[in-house]
């Protein structure tokens, strides 16, 4: 038994909808299965829209809400992550709380995903160990900052998890103390903690299951330059094979942008487009971005210049941006010794 859990809040509930409805249009062959989603306000509206998508294809989809959790995290004072980030995906930490004990496995996926094929593999591979993700491209510099120098370092926009274990081993307890010990320690909030909670207890997933949309276009070398070649990264082969056959799209920010925005230049915007139409928002308007803004700037450079010169400018920048996080750091640290 297997479920599928989504979290957002109402600003994204075009989003997480588009998403639903990929996993649903290509996984027909699935047996029946769940779909949770940890509402953060999402209005009766959207929740109706959401609840047709599902009745299209014949699925469960359940609401949970998690206006409590946040309020919980909001009272912490912990803020938001960096890019966009939003205090719903703190959430993601604590699903094995709140997630039926018949599931054996909860299949996680951020609402700002595109799902082209099976998670069939997703559903069935062997879990060793409590949760299973894809190894994220967080620069070696902030790595070594909060310790990750010689170890993996995971995305947490797709988790697979393996419930027993997890309650096994009481990670929910453990990641509300780490919270608790060190709000707004960390530069990438949730998932640094994620990461340092579950050290060396998370499978490699291959990264068709979480790529990025810059994946498709950038050379190997340049992936490794900006991730750092001191880092623990996949091979090259592994790079190369799997992201030909990419199953979900996270459509992380990126010189790329996200699909939504006016301008971008994401190769996988068409294919998101098509999926709007299909839902019951149908159209959308773009976001935009102002013409000096820095996603602007960036995507100048990578015309002009070609993609090493922009990965260049994204590590220098990289590289004054985590010395300000070591900062952070210290000083968070010398408040709170």
């Amino acid at each position: 038994m297997f479920c599928v859990c989504y979290t957002c809040d109402n600003n994204y509930a075009l989003q997480v909808g588009v998403a639903i409805y990929s996993l649903y249009d290509n996984n027909r062959d699935l047996p029946p299965f769940d779909t949770i989603l940890f509402s953060d306000g999402i209005s009766d509206e959207n929740k109706a829209r959401l609840k047709s998508i599902a009745a299209e294809f014949d699925r469960n989809l359940d609401f949970i809400e998690s206006t409590h959790i946040i309020d919980f995290i909001k009272g912490k004072g912990i803020a938001a992550s960096v890019d966009d980030g939003a205090l719903s995906t703190y959430v993601r930490l604590f699903l094995g709380n709140y997630i039926d004990e018949r599931y054996d496995r909860i299949i996680y996926i951020d609402a700002d995903t595109l799902v082209l094929d099976s998670i069939r593999e997703l559903t069935e591979i062997e879990m060793t160990n409590p949760a299973a993700a894809v190894i994220d491209i967080m620069p070696y510099d902030y790595r070594k900052l909060i310790g990750f120098a010689d170890s993996y370092y995971f995305n947490c926009g797709v988790l697979v998890m393996d419930t027993k274990k997890w309650r096994e081993e009481d990670f929910d307890r453990q990641l509300l103390e780490r919270i608790e010990d060190s709000p707004n320690r960390f530069l990438f909030g949730d998932q640094d903690i994620f990461n340092i909670v579950l050290r060396d207890k998370v499978t490699v997933l291959p990264i068709k299951y979480n790529l990025f949309p810059y994946y498709g276009r950038i050379k190997y070398e340049n992936m490794c330059m900006f991730v750092g070649k001191e880092a623990k990264y996949y091979s090259k082969p592994e790079f190369e094979y799997e992201r030909k056959t990419p199953c979900i799209i996270h459509m992380v920010y990126s010189v790329a942008d996200r699909p939504w925005v006016k301008g971008n230049i994401n190769e996988y915007s068409e294919r998101w487009v098509e999926y709007v139409k299909k839902t019951p928002w149908k159209t959308f308007p773009y976001k935009t971005r102002k013409f000096y803004s820095r996603t602007r700037i960036m995507q100048w450079i990578l015309k002009i210049f070609g993609e090493k010169a922009e990965i260049r400018v994204e590590v220098l920048r990289n590289k004054k941006k985590f010395a300000k996080a070591r900062k952070k750091i210290e000083e968070y640290d010398q408040k709170n010794r």
